[in-house]
């Protein structure tokens, strides 16, 4: 079982969705933020797929290791699954799984291996990483769903596919726990196409 992230010890490498998957959990984050009035008015955290947790004391040597994989990467192609809930510790969250295409699962194993060879990688088991987009989590959160309005949101949606949507990701970054987008972004990568 993959462990729960410790903010304070890690950094998160993400991909930046883009086309109808983006579209689409924009459109939902936006739906289900607002009516329960989760952020403050405005502000959606960044949609975005985590494909690893890295040390952070170890980001030097893990941006030597991301610039080497990134010259010779593709854009990763991206489809959605279907919804899926998670309660950790006092945080919830609401997701949408991804389609593990063959282009995402090689890239995020590929960079995966790279980074625990050299120690970088803070997770363990990654066989059991599941990719998905964070719709709503609590952990921004300037109003929480309160739980039985979760768990009923939850109960709705689990399971529930929207498998029409696909898209793309041509963005790679490093990514600090905080939700200032002016010091979350530590390193950002293009991918060819």
């Amino acid at each position: 079982m993959i462990e729960s992230a410790v903010l304070a010890e890690e950094l998160f490498v993400v991909l930046l969705p883009a086309g109808g998957v983006l579209e689409r959990t924009a459109y939902l984050q936006k739906q289900i933020a607002d009516t329960f009035q989760v952020y403050k008015e405005g502000y959606y955290p960044q949609l975005h797929i985590t494909i690893d947790r890295i040390k952070k004391d170890h980001l030097a040597e893990a941006k030597k290791v991301i610039d080497n994989f990134v010259k010779k990467s593709k854009v990763v192609e991206l489809g959605l699954d279907s919804f899926s809930c998670f309660n950790k510790s006092e945080n919830n969250f609401l997701v949408l799984k991804l389609k593990e295409t063959k282009s995402l699962r090689g890239f995020a194993v590929d960079l995966h291996e790279g980074l625990a060879k050299r120690g970088i990688s803070s997770l363990k088991n990654y066989r059991e990483w599941e990719f998905h987009i964070t719709i709503i989590s609590n952990l921004f959160a300037r109003r929480p769903i309160p739980e039985l309005d979760f768990n009923e949101l939850c109960y709705y949606l689990e399971g529930q596919g929207d498998q029409t949507y696909t898209g793309w990701a041509d963005t790679l970054e490093v990514w600090s726990p905080v939700p200032d987008s002016e010091e979350k972004c530590l390193l950002s990568y293009k991918l060819d196409d």
